[in-house]
Formats: C-alpha cells, structure tokens, sequence
C-alpha cells in the first residue's frame, strides 16, 4: 500500500514537522485576531448587538456560518466512521438536508423574522401564551446541547487529538476550550460568524486536498467502488475470489455491506441500518427540528441584514451540502480500504491495539488520513482545519445557549434586569458551559460506541420530534392552542424517553454474540428503526396537539398576528395572550400605532404603547427627567477593575450610561424586516413566483413622507387640521350609496361589479395637455373620472352587456371595450389596451380560483378587511401598486384598498360588506370625498395651504 511517509526533520516524539507547527501557530493567531477584531468593530453593546450580530450580516457570512456550524468535528470523525462501516447510504442525512435548507429560508424564517424574537422558545412563548413550554424547552435544549452537541464534539475532538497530536489529553482539550470561549466571550455572534467563514474556507480547502490524495492513493473512484467490498481485516488492496461473504448485516464483524454503495435500502425491520422508508418519513422529522427549530442554526438567520439575504444565506449553504459526500463518504470509504486492519477491525483485541475501542474503530479512519497521507505543512493545515470544526461547533454551541439561558430563563429570575446584565449574565454563562464540558470529559472519553454519528442521530431521533411537532403546529396550525401543545409535548417527550432508556438500558450485543435482551427489548429497540419510531412520535405528539386543542378553547385571531406563515404580513398590533388582565386593553390597541415625530418610528404612543411596551414593543428610553426616580440609578466613576472587565467583555462606558437607563424590553414586531429589493429577491428565490414586498402602505406611506425632496409633510398641520374639522357641526355628510353609478347592496352582483370598477380604477387624465377629460354621458348627465368609469360600466349593463361577469369580460376584445367604454368627447378612456389585459387576467384569476366571482374572494377573507386585502393584492397581480423609492420596494394598493372601502360603504358595512377590522384601512382620502359634500370638500383643499 502507497501512503506518504513522513520526513526526517521532526520535532520531538509527536512525528510533527516544524512547518505543521508554523501552519497551526498562524491557524490560533488569526482565530484570536478575528475574534477581537470583530468585538471592537461591532455593536455588541446591546442584546441585539451581541446576539444577533446587531441584524446586520450578509448572505456570505450567514450562509458560510449555516456550513461550517453543521460540519462539524462529529461530521469528520463519525460521518466518516459510518461511511466506512457501512458505505453510501449515510450521505443521505447531508442530501436531505439540501431540501431542508430551502424549507428553512422560505417557510420558517419569515415567521421568525417578523415576530422579532430571539430565541425559538420565546416564539413559542408569544404564539401558544405562558411560560411552561418557554421554560421547559429551553431546559431541554441545553439538555440536548450537552448529550448531543458539546459532548459529541469534545468525544470526536478527542479522538482525532488522540491520534495525531499525541499532545496530553486533557491539555489539548483545555486549549481549545479556552480559545473558544475566548473569542466567543468577546466577540458575540458576529465573531461567531465571521470566524465560521474563515473557517469554512479552511475546512474545504483542506478536505478538498485531502479527498483528492485518498482517491488517488485507492485509483480513482471506480477502484473506489471495487475494492470497497474487499476492505477486511487481512486482505491486502486487491480483490480477493476465495473470500465469501455470508453475513449481509455484519458492519461491525468487519465485514462490508452488498449495498454499500445503494442510497435507498432495504426497509424490512433489523435488514438496513439505513432504510429507504426511515429517510423518507422519519429524517424529515428530525431534519426540520435540526435545521428549522435548533438555536444554532436559526440564530444565524436572525442575524441577517434582511429577509433577502436570509434566504440566499439559505440557498448557499444549501449548495455547499453536496460537498459532504465527496469530502467526507468517500474519503471514509477510502480509508477502510487503505487501512483495512485498523479501520475495519473485527475483534476486540485488534480493536483495543488500533483505537482503545473494543467496539470498533472507523470513528478514526479520517484522522488516519490525515497522518498517513498529508505531507509537511499540508498536514499542519488539516490539523487546523479539524481544529477549526471543532472551534466552529463550540463556539456556535456556547454562543446560542449563552442565549438561550439569559433571555429564556435569566429574565424570568430578574425581570427588570438591565441589558448591561443581561449582555454580561450571557458572557459569564459561556464559562459555565466550559466547566460543564471539562467535567463531562471522562464520560465522553470512555464512551464505548463505535460509530459517532448514528449515536447522535439515534439521540436526536428519540427526544426530537416532539419539540418538531410544536413548532409544525405553532406554525401552520392556528387553531393548535398552549393546553393542546403542552401536553402533547409532554406525551411525545414520555414516549422518546421510554425509548432512550430502552435503548440504552439493554445495549444491543456484539456482532457474532447472542441476543440476550427480553423478547419484549428485542421487538421494541431492535425491530422500530429510529428514523421509523421518530416519525411515529411526530405523529403521536402533533395528533394528541391537535385533539386537545379542538377540546379547548381557540387563540383569539388577534393575538396571532406575524406569529404563524398565514399571517406573517399582517400590520395590525398584535394583542399578547398571555396576560388575562391586558384583555380589557384590547379594544384600545385596534387603534393604529401613533409615531412620536420627535423619537422618530421607534417610540409609539398612545394606548398601544401601553400594551406592547410591557409585551414586545420597543425599548423605552427613559427621560432626564426621570432618572432621579427611585429604581433608577446611574454609575459614577467606573473603577479601574471594572473597567478593565467591561473591555473584556466588549461594553464600552458610553454604552454602560445608555443602557442603564434602559430596560430590556424585546423589538417591536415588524413586517418591514421581511423587506426584499426585487432584483436580489428574485435572484434569491432562483425563480420561484412573486412574493409581496413587505414594505406596506403605512410603512411606504412613512418612508416617502420623512424622505421626500419636493413635498414635506407636517404632521402638526394635518393633527391641527383634523380638530378643526371634527370640531365643525355644518358638514353635509354623503354615503357611497348617494351615487347614483355606484351599484347597490340591493343588486344580485354587487360585488363583482364592485371588483371590476376596482380594477380599472386609474389614471384618468387625458394624455395630451390641454385636451378635453375622458367623459361619459349618462341619461343626459356628464360623469368624468372614476365617476364615467362607474357611467360607462351602468351604460354596458343598461345594453344587455353584463361587464360584471368574469365570463363576459375574460372574452372580451378591444373592439368590444371601445364600444363599451366610448367617450363623448374626444379624449378616449387612457390605457384601454392594459385595462382590457387586466380584465383578461382578473377573469382568469377569478374563474380558476375563486369560481368565478368576487363574491367568494370576500367570503375566504372571513370578515376580515385585511385578510382580504392581502388576499387581493396575492392573487391578483395588476392590483400592485409598487414603486421604487430611495432604493426601496414602497407600495400603496390603492386599488385593493379601495375595493374593500367601496364594498364595505355599499353594504353599510353588513352582510357581505361586515368587517370587524375595517378601520385598518389606509387610504383616506375617497372616505374623506364621502364624508364631506362637494362644497366642503373644495374649502377643505382651499384650508390645507392655510397650514405651513
């Protein structure tokens, strides 16, 4: 067998060469400096800067952050392991994960994103109400962190320092501890980030490297597959005919699999260890919880710029998913054929003298690799590469629950807590974690698995998939309520720990030896595979959600607002269900959101702020005034120890006054962060079809009046204004109903009639200057504008013509249109040709969605203005009204806005015309046209330039 040898020039027993030394010394030293580099270029003086990285990360770094957390020092030692044991099939997990990534960018993070939260189980907290699931998840979370995570981690770090280094066990362990606490104490999660991208380049250069040498030493990719079968104990590295193999289930006799190289295996119970039915039903379950719900992951997402590069963030670690396969599969295969005696080891004893493992040895087929074939310098690369997987994986993990502990648990003990503590209680919490790990040490080094990877798989597939079924059901599900979630938790949670302690109390036996476990064991553990018992606890857990939900009483719709994907662009503010005693206040928050105009749009007033500054609005600052109030003190002079702890820790002493005089309260909950620039959103999306901008009318309406060069808007004129209006008693009112063109609630089809006259609603004006407006003559009387619009729809009616029906006019040509819209002056209706093109796809729309009529769009809104102007402005593309502005995407939908006050005003707001929530509407001034007669309406233009 061809491998490298090493060279002469070492230094001391550890068969390191001086340039391998060079290569990690610059490896620690640039790990440091990016660390400290990002702390003082960061705002991490506040929870959102040091949690989430201040929301200011592009697609790059997010994206290279979602690979390199994931691709971790157990990826290198156990997903090699088990490729080596058992062939291709474990490629399946990093695969899936390719689709998993897609449904994380696309469904889950808008919901995130838009609740403002900062922790999965504060999401929960806001969509189901209490503090029981909050605090019981986040318990098990750090629960799982240790079992699963820092311990999977340390035990694989250990193995490769075990055979490479030959450094002091516990030294080199307390060395990587102390860098990565280091620099994740410092630096927050922007140094977590920007270090994981370094390290992601690291991570592929070396494994491409790596993965080139193997192959070239097996001969290439078919001889890969060929001598694969041949890779035993005994056997030198060419096929060998006087071999039989008998057992097909006999990975850790040393013997490979028939299959090895097949994805999608035999799925009869105990035939596969990989079964095509588990992949199909069970990784989704265990997949989702990993990638959508686990803090780790998510965390990265949250600290996106905005939604777009969230998603490409996504898309690009998606991407990177395939190169597990041929960095990882197939150099673990590789090894088990270039070092059959060791790898593939079929006794204890040849286990015990190649590993210190009597189960087996392929967790150290890649650090074998390593040693075997780098050369010089090369070696020292990979060397820092593992180290880098390492340091990616703990940091990632001391980082997310550091989080998890201060704003989940920690402001349940102090809730008044400043954020200056809650920033510090974080940090402090990182050197517990530290000394969590260091006394885990002995457990994880006398773990006796023998593939990493299933272990942590088989982990995940017992205690996750009922926390995945919440969030599935938190999600998509809103009639699911806390009781239902609760205690499905429960219920699911019971049966993945009776599985556990089954699988662990009676440990399966040796390859070759007799299974001595009570039938009972042997039917439950060694019959269900995990993947199959992880979909069946998915199951049991979201059908006893869902059941005791429908038992109990529902979740008001308004205290689910941005808290589920149906309603994630909703704008309205959302009433928290937690506490009882804000209900009263419920009526007082259907209010709109007041802007204080010196604050500027992060301070609301007005009774919501009442409400949401105590359940999720934004931070308060308090007044001069106020800081001699009692509870409220400022530091004096910062003492020199303190000081020197506070540059520690990254808080400068300007932040120290600023955020003393500020409680913690969470971000207001904003659509606006879901704000996506329409070129990169489509590059994003690689085609997927048009999605609202979530700059709304409002949040438009706000941007263009503060940045306006030509036109400025005072926000006391019109406040002044408005009192004096209200204040007058002669004003004529006029209803929608005076109109004698307008339909009427009495006609069969109204609402259509209502919804075709909306669509059309738009520029009027002629298009040459000077000419004569476009005009319909209707029983002797002269109607311009919209009104000749509404005339010549009468007109069509009164001639047999019905312009109503989606039919009719989804058949009509432009011939037909002039006729129906002819002018009596010489100025045509503008835009005929688009309008009959917007009727065209209006009809289409209508027909093949709605059934046909306009009356069914309103009755899916389900009294709700606003569900169904989101329902018309997502169905009906020519109802967006968008526009470029200063770089942003703003829109108005004046016309979608107009339909649901024209349908409303005609029906008197009863019957079909009923909405609960018709004062969220934006658009004023056709209300105001209504309100006042004509003559009031002209003194009211005259009175607005009395206004400065």
């Amino acid at each position: 067998m061809s491998v490298a040898t090493r060279q002469d020039n070492i230094l001391g027993d550890d068969g390191l060469h001086w340039g391998d030394f060079v290569v990690i010394g610059i490896y620690f030293c640039s790990v440091m400096a990016v660390g400290i580099w990002s702390s003082r270029r960061g705002k991490h003086d506040s929870v959102s800067g040091y949690f989430l990285a201040s929301r200011n990360m592009h697609f790059l770094p997010v994206g290279a952050s979602l690979w390199a957390s994931n691709i971790d020092s157990t990826h290198f030692i156990g997903l090699a392991g088990s490729a080596a044991a058992s062939g291709i099939a474990v490629a399946m997990f990093e695969l899936h994960a390719m689709f998993t990534l897609i449904i994380l960018g696309w469904v889950f993070i808008p919901v995130y994103l838009a609740s403002c939260v900062f922790t999965m189980p504060e999401y929960l907290r806001k969509r189901f109400g209490g503090q029981r699931i909050r605090i019981f998840l986040s318990c098990l979370s750090l629960v799982l962190y240790v079992f699963t995570k820092i311990s999977a981690d340390l035990f694989a770090g250990a193995i490769f320092i075990e055979q490479s280094l030959k450094w002091n066990f516990y030294f080199s362990v307390m060395v990587l501890l102390v860098v990565a606490a280091t620099f994740t104490i410092i630096g927050g999660l922007t140094a977590v980030i920007w270090t994981d991208f370094i390290q992601m380049i690291l991570l592929l250069c070396g494994g491409i490297v790596l993965m080139g040498r193997s192959l070239y030493e097996v001969g290439g990719y078919s001889k890969l597959i060929e001598q694969y079968q041949w890779a035993y104990p005994g056997s030198p590295n060419s096929p060998y005919t006087n071999v039989t193999i008998t057992d097909a289930n006999s990975t850790k006799c040393g013997l490979p699999l028939p299959d090895a190289m097949h994805l999608f295996r035999d799925a009869t119970p105990g035939a596969s260890e990989f079964p095509w039915t588990g992949f199909l039903f069970g990784l989704p379950v265990t997949a989702i919880w990993y990638w959508c719900t686990d803090q780790v992951i998510v965390q990265r997402l949250l600290a996106s710029k905005n939604y777009t590069h969230a998603k490409a963030g996504c898309v690009m670690a998606a991407f990177c998913k395939i190169t597990p396969l041929f960095l990882l599969v197939f150099v673990g295969m590789a090894s088990r054929i270039l070092f059959p005696d060791k790898v593939a080891c079929n006794t204890p004893e040849l286990c015990m003298a190649a590993c210190n493992n009597k189960n087996g040895c392929t967790n150290i087929a890649y650090p074998l690799l390593v040693i075997e074939l780098m050369p010089p310098g090369l070696r020292g690369l990979m060397l820092a590469t593992m180290m880098a997987a390492l340091m990616s994986s703990l940091t990632s993990i001391f980082n997310s629950s550091s989080t998890l502990f201060t704003l989940d648990i920690w402001r349940r003990i102090r809730k008044q807590a400043s954020e200056v503590e809650l920033v510090l209680v974080g940090r402090t919490f990182v050197v517990c974690l530290v000394a969590v790990a260091i006394i885990w040490m002995p457990i994880i080094q006398n773990f006796p698995g023998s593939q990493l990877f299933i272990y942590t798989v088989n982990i995940m597939s017992f205690l996750s998939p009922p926390v995945m079924a919440i969030y599935m059901m938190a999600i998509f599900v809103p009639r699911v309520n806390e009781q239902g979630a609760f205690f499905g938790l429960l219920c699911g949670m019971a049966v993945g720990i009776t599985r556990f302690v089954l699988q662990f109390g009676w440990q399966a036996p040796p390859c070759g030896e007799e299974d001595q476990r009570p039938y009972v064991i042997q039917q439950l553990v060694g019959k269900v595979h995990y993947l199959h018992f992880a979909a069946m606890s998915f199951a049991i857990t979201s059908s006893l959600a869902i059941l005791i939900s429908l038992l109990s009483k529902p979740i008001p719709r308004h205290c689910l607002h941005r808290l589920t994907f149906w309603y994630r662009y909703d704008t309205e503010p959302r009433v928290d269900i937690e506490s009882k005693k804000n209900v009263k206040k419920i009526a007082t928050s259907q209010a709109p959101l007041k802007y204080s105009e010196e604050a500027g749009l992060n301070t609301v007033s007005g009774s919501v702020e009442q409400f949401h500054v105590k359940e999720g609005g934004p931070t308060s600052p308090v007044s001069p005034a106020q800081w001699s109030s009692p509870g409220l003190t400022l530091p004096t002079k910062t003492s020199k120890w303190r000081r020197w702890f506070y540059f520690i820790c990254g808080v400068s002493d300007e932040a120290i006054v600023t955020m003393t005089r500020e409680r913690y309260v969470p971000e207001v909950e904003r659509t606006d962060l879901l704000v996506e620039d329409n070129k990169w959103r489509r590059i994003a999306n690689l085609g997927e079809s048009y999605s609202l901008p979530s700059k709304m009318p409002r949040e438009s309406s706000i941007l263009i009046a503060e940045n306006a060069k030509h036109v400025k808007i005072s926000s006391a004129a019109l406040h002044k204004l408005s009192r004096s209006i209200a204040e007058k008693t002669d004003v004529v009112r006029t209803s929608y109903l005076d109109y004698d063109v307008h339909a009427k609630p009495t006609d069969v089809h109204a609402v259509d009639w209502i919804f075709a006259t909306s669509a059309l609603n738009f520029c009027f004006w002629p298009q040459e200057p000077g000419a004569p407006k476009f005009t319909v003559d209707l029983n002797g009387t002269k109607h311009t504008g919209y009104f000749a619009l509404c005339a010549a729809f009468v007109r069509a009616q009164q001639q047999g013509k019905p312009i109503h029906d989606p039919k009719f006019y989804g058949s009509l040509t432009l011939k037909e249109m002039e006729e129906i819209f002819y002018s009596s002056t010489s100025s045509p209706i503008p835009l005929l040709s688009k309008r009959l093109e917007i009727l065209k796809e209006t009809a289409e729309i209508l027909i093949q969605e709605f059934h046909g009529t306009a009356e069914e769009l309103v009755r899916r809104a389900e009294k709700s203005s606003v569900d169904l102007y989101r329902l018309v402005v997502e169905r009906f593309p020519s109802f967006r009204d968008e526009a470029e502005f200063q770089g942003h995407r703003v829109s108005f939908y004046k016309r979608a806005q107009i339909f649901v006050a024209d349908l409303w005003a005609c029906f008197e707001g009863k019957g079909i015309g009923e909405f609960h929530d018709i004062e969220w509407k934006s658009v004023a001034v056709p209300s105001v046209q209504w309100i006042l007669s004509e003559r009031r309406w002209k003194n009211f233009q005259r009175e607005m330039g009395r206004f400065p």
